[in-house]
């Protein structure tokens, strides 16, 4: 396995896994987490674009990384 298509698997599966962790969030009792957890969560649910954008950024590096070989 070539290191472009492990980057853009590793680029596909973590957005894919805060977008669906974050979808449960509101399904969840998030009283029985300690306030620090929530300031997190909370966090994360304001700021997740940057992580989005960053991963969408690598996994476009990584294909025309690996189409051009």
């Amino acid at each position: 396995m070539s290191p472009a298509l492990a980057l853009l698997a590793i680029a596909v599966v973590v957005p894919t896994a805060m977008w669906l962790s974050l979808r449960v969030v509101p399904m969840s009792d998030l009283d029985v987490l300690p306030v620090r957890c929530r300031r997190r969560i909370r966090w994360w649910q304001l700021n997740a674009r940057w992580l989005y954008v960053g991963c969408a950024v690598i996994a476009a590096a990584a294909a025309l990384t690996h189409v051009s070989t």
